[in-house]
């Protein structure tokens, strides 16, 4: 069996173009609805305000998309999904990605969730092994994809009699997140924290550096399935 998806790290892309002086327009990529609430309850409770900026909620239309209003300089942040915003930088547009608005991706939970139950995994063991590639994933995003780059991490999974594997490799800058370090060391090294929780969960971790890639793979016996 094997399973391949492809994410890039565009998670969340922002365009700014206002000072902290000026108005900053802000469009969601929907129109109003719960998702959004936290940017709706920050600013009724003042939060923007509390940090030095202006901030004014405005939605797009069924005619008028953010994109779009991002393009005629009605808006000056917006929010895109991943693969839209990627299409879009290659299309030429410049985006500045300020930061990405949630640490799980339903695209990868989905894919590690369908593997899992494919195999047989309780949702126990599913639960755990989704946050753990969930971790190495954000790991990549934050040390091989420096702020304002992007690029793609391919996740691939197979399986044998014995064991579940997944391969999570990008072309960004080398970055071994399974170096250890010291515990005095641990707040330079944030990255090692998810990492206790990967070894927790997986059998194995195994970082290479193979024809410019970051190849991270990681194991999982079959005996843990239930």
């Amino acid at each position: 069996m094997l399973h391949k998806i492809v994410h890039t790290l565009l998670f969340a892309a922002f365009a700014l173009t206002a000072n902290a002086q000026e108005t900053i327009v802000f469009t969601p990529q929907w129109t109003a609805q719960a998702q959004f609430t936290g940017y709706y309850v920050a600013e009724a409770k003042g939060f923007y305000r509390e940090a030095g900026v202006k901030v004014k909620i405005e939605h797009p239309t069924p005619t008028i998309s953010a994109m779009e209003r991002l393009r005629t300089k009605r808006s000056q942040a917006i929010t895109l999904q991943l693969c839209q915003a990627l299409e879009i930088v290659d299309g030429g547009t410049p985006l500045v990605n300020i930061l990405q608005t949630s640490m799980n991706n339903a695209m990868v939970n989905d894919f590690v969730q369908e593997v899992c139950e494919t195999i047989g995994f309780n949702e126990p063991n599913t639960s755990d092994i989704k946050k753990a590639i969930t971790e190495a994933v954000v790991n990549v995003i934050k040390y091989a994809y420096p702020r304002d780059t992007h690029g793609e991490v391919n996740i691939e999974a197979a399986s044998n009699d014995m064991r579940l594997k997944f391969t999570i490799m990008d072309s960004g800058k080398p970055f071994d997140p399974t170096v250890r370090v010291d515990a005095s060391d641990e707040e330079k090294h944030q990255s090692t924290r998810g990492i206790r929780f990967v070894r927790q969960v997986m059998d194995s971790i195994n970082y290479e550096r193979v024809d410019g890639m970051n190849v991270l793979t990681l194991r999982k016996k079959l005996t843990d399935i239930s």
